[in-house]
This record gives C-alpha cells, structure tokens and sequence, in this order.
C-alpha cells in the first residue's frame, strides 16, 4: 500500500511538471492524490517543501554520479556532459520538465546542490584552468553557464529544427557544439 506521503510526492511530480511551481495549486495536488489537503501540510510541509520533495525524488531516480569531474582534457569534460546531459532528460523526461519550470520561476531557492547540477561543473572547469586546459579570462562559472546553454538548445529545440527524422541533423549540432566550445574556452 502506498503511503499518503508518497501519494503526495507523486501527485505533485505530476502537477508540477504540467504547471510549474506558481500554477500548481495544493488543491490541484491533494486532489489529484485523492486527500484532503490539510494533509499535504502534516506530511509534506508547505508547497515549496513539496517542490523541493517531488524534485528529489526524480534526482534520485539517478545514480550519483561525478559527471566529468575525473576528465583530464577540457574536450572530454564538455563531451561527457553533454552527452551525458542530454541522455538523462531523455531517459527522465518529466526532470527536465520540473528543471524548466524552475527556470523559468527564477527562484534561487529552487536551486540545486545535487552532484549532477549544472552549478557543480564549475569546480571541474576551475581545476582544468588551474591546470592549464581552460582559459583563465571567464570565471568558472560563466564557462559552466555557457556550456548549460548550449545543451538546453538542443534539448529545447525551440526553432524546432530536429525533427524525429533528422537524428543526424541533430548529433551534427551536438558536435558543433562540443568543438566550438572546445575551441573558445581552451587553452
């Protein structure tokens, strides 16, 4: 049997993903647990309590992982990421989505500290600099931001440029991607 908490947890992974954090109504998720809301907040806490619950546990559908933090060339790192980055929001698609809405909510209490965070790949990017693979001119941070906004384009597809049956279109722009940031950032 399912506990409340877990019916909670699951509803609200299925609210937040279709309306983010500030369209979701705890009514919407009690509802679609099938209980009364005042339970949501013996369980669970407040809504961001829940965001927060229901984030984690799509994160912890993924193995830990340092994603890159052993990678000896900046061209290893930036391909190991991307791939890699990409391959999980399309094995868990429902993430992506609650990183999306995170994104657009522009919450920063929404941010993550989970070692697959985008936030950690600058620690990596540091070390590479120190060792003399990567620039020095932008901080860490900015190259980590760069690096993020190169993956969501592809993820998001906003010009709608791969379609089902363009794979190939679609792993040509990977590899632009991988080269030309490659190309800017190194040493």
């Amino acid at each position: 049997m399912i506990s409340t908490k877990n019916k909670l947890v699951q509803a609200a992974i299925d609210v937040f993903v279709e309306k983010g954090f500030s369209g979701a109504a705890i009514s919407d998720i009690a509802k679609k647990a099938g209980v009364n809301q005042s339970l949501i907040y013996h369980h669970v806490g407040n809504k961001k309590d829940l965001w927060q619950k229901a984030k984690n546990e799509l994160l912890d559908l993924i193995p830990e992982e340092s994603v890159g933090k052993t990678s000896k060339t900046f061209c290893e790192f930036v391909e190991t990421v991307v791939y890699h980055r990409i391959d999980l929001y399309k094995q868990h698609p429902k993430l992506l989505r609650l990183i999306q809405w995170q994104g657009l909510e522009a919450a920063d209490n929404f941010q993550a500290s989970h070692p697959l965070s985008p936030t950690r790949w600058a620690d990596t990017i540091k070390r590479l600099q120190q060792v003399g693979e990567v620039k020095n001119e932008y901080p860490a941070s900015l190259i980590a931001l760069h690096l993020h906004s190169l993956i969501q384009g592809v993820l998001l597809n906003t010009f709608d440029l791969f379609t089902q049956h363009e794979a190939l279109k679609k792993e040509i722009y990977i590899r632009m991607v991988i080269k030309e940031t490659v190309r800017a950032f190194s040493v």
